[in-house]
């Protein structure tokens, strides 16, 4: 796990990712070469299941991945984190209530519920204790603004502590605003500068 990703985004630096969804060792080979500062693992639109996420992420190395999650439910998001991701994208995140659980699966306690397993991020035990102690700081929980209804309560879901940043999805957006695909729309803008 890259334990510096949550620090930098936290601290505001602009940094430059791109979507992964192939499995395909070369290209996140040639996309770490490049000097990407994160990888974006796409799982929701993409056909990737848990044992490629790992591969991606341990082809990688130290560039820091972030997977976006299909759903964000409590076993999503450990399979992610248990892989050595540095963070999870979480869609459809509508209300602060949803963000808070989101955020306890992600998180060890005290500030969360998330379980602990020998997995890679570990070092299958091997470096439990330490995993353990660091995790919380590290983990990065994005969630994606991409409905009406986040727009409505994006103020509540930002208060969450956990939450790191919002990531905005334009298109499932103005799909909630019943126009598919029409992201430049006045009032699909005005959602997102809302945003």
């Amino acid at each position: 796990m890259n334990f510096k990703f949550r620090q930098r985004l936290r601290a505001g630096e602009v940094l430059l990712g791109t979507i992964v969804t192939l499995e395909a060792p070369e290209v996140v080979e040639a996309l770490c070469h490049i000097g990407y500062d994160w990888l974006f693992i796409e799982t929701e639109h993409a056909p990737l299941a848990p044992p490629a996420v790992q591969r991606i992420v341990q082809t990688a190395g130290d560039t820091p991945c972030v997977v976006r999650l299909s759903r964000g439910d409590e076993i999503s998001i450990k399979r992610a984190l248990d892989a050595g991701a540095a963070g999870i994208i979480v869609p459809q995140v509508n209300s602060a209530a949803y963000a808070r659980l989101i955020v306890s699966y992600a998180k060890f306690a005290p500030m969360g519920s998330r379980g602990f397993g020998l997995s890679r991020a570990s070092m299958y035990g091997l470096n439990a204790e330490d995993y353990v102690a660091r995790a919380n700081d590290a983990t990065s929980v994005i969630v994606l603004a991409e409905h009406v209804d986040a727009v409505e309560n994006i103020e509540e879901i930002c208060k969450v502590e956990g939450v790191d940043a919002v990531f905005i999805g334009p298109y499932d957006l103005s799909a909630s605003f019943n126009k598919i695909g029409r992201v430049h729309d006045r009032e699909v803008l005005d959602a997102i500068k809302h945003i």
